[in-house]
């Protein structure tokens, strides 16, 4: 008789790139607590109608675009402050994100990883674009030994994070779909 497969069916798109992360894994105890935590609260602090901010600086050089450039680039610094407050705060890993996706995506990192455990995964890059998001995942499997790639998947994160991840990996679609009709010309 032939062995059934049961198919992954993705919810969201995976984008290609290369994103710093740090992250520490953690105890089941620990990761229900963080996982509460994370649901209530978003990673950084974000203008209310942020949204709309991003709209608007995307719209040109007029006086309230450039405002709403700023106020972005402010939250994002507040969020890379949080950053370096957790990074001092105990032992952590650090890592790479590959393929990402707003449900998960592939580590790199020199740590051993094991199937099922859970990580407290902070994206850091110096990029600004980079959105500073925290969330809570899991190591799906093991195919090479470290330094991976590990596939994993966000067991907990805001909604507002989620859409805000989501937003950045449009954007880079987009960034690379104008570089390439560029190229093209």
């Amino acid at each position: 008789m032939p062995e059934t497969v049961q198919s992954h069916k993705r919810r969201f798109a995976r984008v290609r790139l290369r994103i710093r992360t740090r992250f520490r894994i953690l105890t089941a105890e620990i990761a229900e607590d963080l996982r509460e935590k994370l649901m209530d609260t978003p990673s950084v602090w974000a203008p209310e109608n942020e949204t709309v901010l991003i709209d608007l600086a995307s719209t040109g050089s007029s006086n309230e675009a450039m405002l709403a450039r700023a106020v972005l680039g402010l939250a994002r610094q507040v969020g890379r402050l949080s950053h370096s407050v957790f990074d001092s705060t105990g032992p952590n890993a650090v890592g790479t994100l590959h393929q990402l996706s707003g449900g998960g995506g592939l580590l790199s990192s020199s740590a051993a990883l094991q199937p099922g455990e859970q990580l407290d995964l902070r994206m850091w890059d110096e990029d600004p674009q980079v959105p500073p998001i925290r969330m809570l995942a899991e190591i799906v499997r093991v195919d090479h030994p470290t330094p991976g790639p590990f596939p994993l998947r966000f067991t907990a994160i805001h909604p507002q994070d989620r859409e805000r991840l989501i937003r950045y990996l449009y954007e880079v679609q987009r960034r690379a779909l104008r570089e390439a009709r560029t190229a093209a010309d």
